[in-house]
């Protein structure tokens, strides 16, 4: 009967412990959403009121957060709270004054310098300096040479000596000084040797591949690589420089085309690693695509997935990409593979592909706010629901009971008080547990808007990307059509960019949709370099994202149409009106062009254009109707959503 028992329990933990699995990754999300939303609070200026010990996932992060926001952190906290939120800083630069101003309150009051504030001033140099707050980093790098100077410590003062000569070589290589770049970085490699710390050697010898990338020396920079990998590999702890030389010595490998086995063999180890899955598929893709069309590395890729030319491969890979669809990484995946599809000459597919990219962020993040915020609501109301059915039906029960008592049992008096006392007590225990639960909700709902505030922040961030990388993609390309189609992305991307930027400055949740559409206008006209006057009649809307994202896009289309075909005589007059009546809001938009086509219908159009136009109106429960008055004339009635 004991093993029985036994074996029960056994069998329930391993349950128990499977139910939870998912529950602990969840969790470990949340926690550090959470963490930096407190953190962005705490650079701003702002108090937080956490406590370190509820985080179980961060306890670093969040003791290093805590004492800095209580003020009594050491250089250690300081570091911890730096490693935490340096992805928000490259995100947010304006975050960094916020931090400067802490690291100056630490340098004041916290005394005496140690490792770990060396390590702080080696992690702030390279912050500012991905900042291109150069300035900024080169006081932070003098300093290191002052404490480099002043520390008896010989290994710290060769170590901080060798990290000052690192930053010297890219300030070099910045200003286009190579010979320089060749000086500081010596003198750095040969610090770090004097060390015989391989991983200080390993960071030496990824800045000399640096320099060695920009003299374009391939077999010294191919060497130099190896060599990094080779003392890397042997470490029982790899250096923070492990994953970018392996990726620096394979992007060489690929353009200098030799040693395709090794190629091979390096994509297999870092295939390995759950978290290349996205920039493995990139280097996939970019060493086939280095491969001439006999290859026989070729052939077995097209053969593994089903491929016959290069097109089927990379539509192959995308319908496999299941680790990280739905994912900011699936958009990079999409992007790049556009990139090469217009190296291999595939312009068409290209652009499609870059379609896909915009559609991909758009749906993923305008889909998951739209349900975050409709789950906070629900939340809300089913909690205090409930709390407001159990507070009635306990409050009931014992009114009944009560009653009773005063019918049934008046010869029993001391025991009424006594029933009665013992009611007033449950009842304000009850009371206090109700107030206790809507405290705690409050406190739920407050972290929650702070984080959809911050995850609208990252959405308008994420089209930022996109947008320079269209800029980038556009530059390298002559063809007409294709700068006009990558400007017509662009502009659409900033469309949704603009909607998200005002969530995240708008404790509401909501649009003001007057001040949205003078933006939206302001940013056309940059675009369109022609003599224009805008006129804007309109009713004050606030509007919910669900509604202010589609009627943003068909504004950017329609005013986009006019700037490119409605001018007439160079100048163009576009006048624009939203208006409310009753539950349906109104929007037209006339220019004084030359009119659109008769018998035009917008649903059967090729312009792509107007086919959205179309089904953005279906998505806001409208209509469209076009006519010609003088020029195009555009009516859309709508309901919102």
């Amino acid at each position: 009967m004991k093993f029985y028992k036994l074996w029960l329990i056994v069998l329930l933990v391993q349950l128990a412990a499977q139910a939870m699995g998912q529950q602990i990754e969840d969790s470990s999300i949340q926690e550090k959403q959470t963490l930096d939303s407190l953190a962005i609070l705490l650079l701003e200026g702002e108090k937080v009121n956490f406590n370190a010990q509820e985080f179980k996932h961060y306890p670093k992060y969040a003791r290093g957060l805590e004492q800095v926001n209580n003020g009594t952190y050491t250089y250690k906290d300081f570091n911890e709270l730096l490693v935490g939120i340096s992805e928000q800083l490259e995100i947010n630069p304006d975050l960094l004054n916020g931090l400067l101003r802490i690291e100056k309150e630490a340098t004041k009051q916290k005394g005496q310098a140690d490792s770990s504030y060396m390590v702080v001033l080696i992690d702030m140099v390279h912050l500012c300096r991905n900042l291109t707050q150069l300035v900024v980093a080169d006081s932070f790098n003098n300093e290191l040479r002052r404490y480099a100077n002043t520390t008896n410590d010989k290994y710290l003062k060769t170590s901080a000596l060798a990290h000052v000569q690192f930053h010297n070589t890219i300030s070099c290589l910045i200003k286009r000084d190579v010979d320089c770049a060749k000086k500081e970085v010596s003198i750095g490699l040969n610090l770090a040797n004097q060390t015989k710390d391989t991983g200080l050697i390993v960071t030496a010898l990824y800045y000399e591949s640096e320099v060695l990338k920009t003299t374009r020396n391939l077999p010294a920079f191919l060497q130099t690589c190896y060599k990094a990998y080779q003392l890397d590999s042997a470490r029982a702890e790899k250096s923070s420089y492990y994953l970018i030389i392996m990726q620096n010595w394979l992007d060489g490998l690929i353009f200098s085309g030799a040693d395709p086995d090794r190629v091979i063999k390096l994509i297999e180890e870092l295939d390995k690693l759950p978290v290349m899955n996205q920039m493995i598929t990139d280097f996939k893709l970019k060493f086939v695509a280095s491969l001439p069309d006999e290859s026989e590395y070729l052939q077995q890729v097209y053969e593994r997935n089903g491929a016959t030319n290069f097109l089927e491969l990379v539509v192959a890979l995308d319908s496999n990409a299941v680790t990280f669809k739905g994912q900011k990484y699936y958009t990079a995946f999409l992007t790049f593979a556009a990139k090469v599809l217009n190296a291999k000459g595939y312009n068409n597919e290209a652009m499609a592909y870059y379609d896909k990219a915009l559609r991909h962020t758009q749906d993923m993040y305008s889909i998951k706010l739209s349900k975050e915020l409709a789950e906070i609501e629900t939340r809300k109301v089913v909690a205090e629901k409930d709390a407001q059915i159990a507070y009635e039906k306990e409050r009931q029960i014992w009114l009944i009971i009560l009653v009773s008592i005063a019918v049934g049992m008046l010869v029993v008096i001391t025991l009424l008080f006594i029933n009665k006392s013992r009611f007033a007590q449950r009842l304000t225990q009850s009371n206090n547990e109700i107030k206790q639960q809507q405290e705690l909700l409050k406190k739920a709902d407050a972290q929650k808007a702070l984080m959809l505030k911050e995850m609208h922040h990252r959405v308008k961030n994420n089209f930022e990307v996109v947008k320079s990388l269209l800029d980038m993609q556009t530059r390298k390309v002559d063809e007409p059509l294709f700068k006009e189609m990558a400007t017509e992305s662009k502009n659409r991307l900033n469309a949704m960019a603009l909607i998200h930027k005002r969530l995240y400055k708008n404790d509401e949740l909501v649009i003001d949709f007057s001040s949205y559409l003078s933006e939206l206008l302001e940013s056309l006209k940059s675009a369109y370099a022609i003599e224009s006057q805008i006129t804007i009649n309109e009713t004050d809307l606030d509007l919910d994202i669900d509604t202010a994202i589609p009627l943003g896009l068909i504004l950017n289309e329609l005013a986009t149409n006019a700037f490119k075909y409605g001018s007439k005589d160079g100048v163009l007059n576009l006048e624009i009106s939203l208006d409310k009546k009753e539950d349906e809001k109104i929007l037209i938009v006339k220019d004084e062009g030359p009119g659109l086509p008769e018998g035009l219908e917008l649903g059967k159009s090729t312009s792509m254009g107007l086919k959205l136009i179309h089904r953005l109106s279906s998505q806001i429960n409208g209509a469209v109707a076009v006519s010609n008055d003088n020029g195009a004339v555009f009516t859309i009635k709508f309901k919102g959503v």
